[in-house]
């Protein structure tokens, strides 16, 4: 499988559980979708391999640390769909336009298992007032952020910071650590 495209081997798994969406609850499509990166792993880890030697590619390091925090989410650790994001509508739209690169294929699928599991404070962004923080983590799972998807705002322990370290969404015992559940 490692010389299969994503395109070949990935994408055509995710189109057959997006064919499901309107039958499917957010915590099975995120199962499901996890269970593909899972069962895909050596194709995604042989194009994040080839990638850096492509010249028409954007590839950033970030996207390799995603996908091996993908890999190892367990759905019990982390609050489902609290972004108020149409996932059905999401879903429809990638049906609708075919990706043109592998690195799509990827990105739509990493972007969509980490907006699922993502939780969305009740805060209002002090700086463009538009959306809910989202609260992340750094990837050791040491440090939260609060982070607006709209306009890019992230603060950390209450410092504005422009992070350049991988985000990733804020775990139950994170959250619950710092009051945002109980």
């Amino acid at each position: 499988m490692s010389r299969k495209r994503i395109r070949d081997s990935l994408w055509p798994e995710v189109l057959e559980v997006f064919f499901e969406i309107e039958k499917l609850d957010l915590s099975t499509l995120l199962r499901r979708l996890i269970e593909i990166v899972r069962s895909n792993q050596e194709a995604i880890e042989h194009f994040f391999d080839n990638i850096q030697q492509n010249k028409f590619y954007k590839f950033e390091e970030n996207e390799r640390t995603l996908f091996r925090f993908i890999v190892k989410v367990e759905l019990e650790m982390y609050i489902i769909g609290t972004t108020g994001d149409d996932f059905k509508l999401i879903v429809k739209s990638y049906i609708n336009q075919t990706p043109k690169s592998d690195i799509e294929v990827w990105r739509r699928v990493s972007n969509l298992i980490t907006d699922i599991i993502t939780f969305v404070s009740s805060t209002v962004c002090p700086h463009c007032q538009s959306d809910h923080l989202r609260i992340l983590s750094d990837i050791d799972g040491i440090n939260l952020y609060k982070s607006c998807e709209t306009c890019s705002y992230t603060e950390a322990t209450d410092k504005v910071t422009k992070s350049q370290e991988q985000l990733i969404p804020a775990n139950v015992v994170m959250l619950k650590k710092a009051g945002y559940i109980s």
